[in-house]
Formats: C-alpha cells, sequence, structure tokens
C-alpha cells in the first residue's frame, strides 16, 4: 500500500480528502494520549492509542501529539500506516513528548 504523505520541507502534503493513519511503531511501549488536527480531536475520552486517522483537509493544518511511554522506554517513532511502505515521520523521546508538524491539503 502506497504512503499517502509525500514529505515538503520539515513538514508533509497529501490530497485533500484522504484518510491516513498514524501509528506508533511499538505499540506496546509508545502511545498516543492526545491528538489534534484542523480543529478534531483524534484521541477519544482520554484513552492513550497506538494510531489515530486524520482525513487531510484543505490548505495547510497543523498535527498536534503527545506521547507517553512506557517505563524505562526513552523512544519511539510516529509512522504513517502504510504496509511495507510506512515511512518514519516523527522520532519520538520520552524527554520531549509533545510532537507538531503540518499537513498541507492539495486540491
Amino acid at each position: 500500500m502506497a504512503c499517502k504523505l509525500t514529505k515538503v520541507a520539515r513538514d508533509f502534503e497529501a490530497a485533500t480528502g484522504v484518510t491516513i493513519t498514524l501509528i506508533t511503531k511499538d505499540p506496546d511501549k509508545v502511545l498516543i494520549e492526545t491528538a489534534d488536527y484542523a480543529g478534531q480531536e483524534l484521541v477519544q475520552d482520554g484513552h492513550p492509542v497506538s494510531s489515530v486517522e486524520l482525513t487531510v483537509a484543505p490548505g495547510p493544518n497543523q498535527v498536534n501529539m503527545v506521547f507517553v511511554f512506557e517505563p524505562g522506554t526513552s523512544a519511539g517513532e510516529l509512522h504513517e500506516d502504510c504496509g511495507a511502505d510506512s515511512h518514519v515521520l516523527r522520532s519520538l523521546a520520552h524527554a520531549d513528548p509533545f510532537k507538531s508538524f503540518t499537513i498541507i491539503g492539495k486540491p
């Protein structure tokens, strides 16, 4: 399955309206505690999850995420879920659990 996000500078772009799934590489050790994109909360009811889905909105919109780590885990990775083509979107560190990046929705 081909990835939908394309790297541009420090951020990403994708076709408006496509659904993208973001996942942690090691879901037993790193979870997404909170996430929002284009004014929508992606993690419901405060229950940490290993993946979130979003629909790409038009124009530039920021993804804001906070991660939680199992005790003894100091690092992890955030990926786009696209099978064998999956690639690292952000490296994660226990010392800096907040990550933010922009997805630019293209027509």
